[in-house]
């Protein structure tokens, strides 16, 4: 999904080997990407939803699944390429959960933990000290519409 974001939008062919994983948080534009008001909503909420801490609320997963569609529609995956949005999509939908949020990286802890110095032990990330995806696109006001 970074990558299609990325390429799409973000990507000099000037640039041999241009590719977000080369460049450091602070220096790839790709992560303010959701906030641009030019992409599609769809696209906005799918890349924020990526974001540590982000998460959907049960009110919201019907259009966190349409979002997910849509930005699979709109950003078919290329040869080789796993796709899982089209399966995030039906398990949102389906879901009885409060909230869904994503581990979308493999090279930290859980950040879904939070380390309790009291007993010395893991606890469930706050969801009041996370974002939810759609309340935070709003105060980031909205224009684009996926077809």
């Amino acid at each position: 999904m970074w990558d299609s974001l990325f390429n799409k939008y973000l990507k000099d062919p000037n640039i041999p080997y241009h590719t977000w994983l080369c460049q450091t948080e602070s220096e790839s534009p790709l992560w303010k990407l959701a906030q641009r008001q030019d992409l599609p909503m769809c696209e906005r909420a799918v890349h924020a939803f990526t974001f540590d801490h982000f998460y959907v609320r049960r009110e919201h997963f019907i259009r966190m699944a349409t979002d997910l569609r849509s930005f699979d529609d709109l950003n078919p995956t290329q040869g080789s390429q796993s796709n899982h949005l089209p399966a995030w999509a039906d398990l949102i939908e389906k879901s009885d959960a409060d909230a869904i949020g994503l581990w979308a990286t493999s090279v930290c802890s859980n950040p879904w933990n939070k380390y309790d110095p009291e007993t010395d032990e893991a606890i469930p990330f706050p969801l009041s000290d996370g974002w939810e995806v759609y309340d935070w696109l709003e105060t980031h006001k909205t224009k684009g519409v996926c077809a």
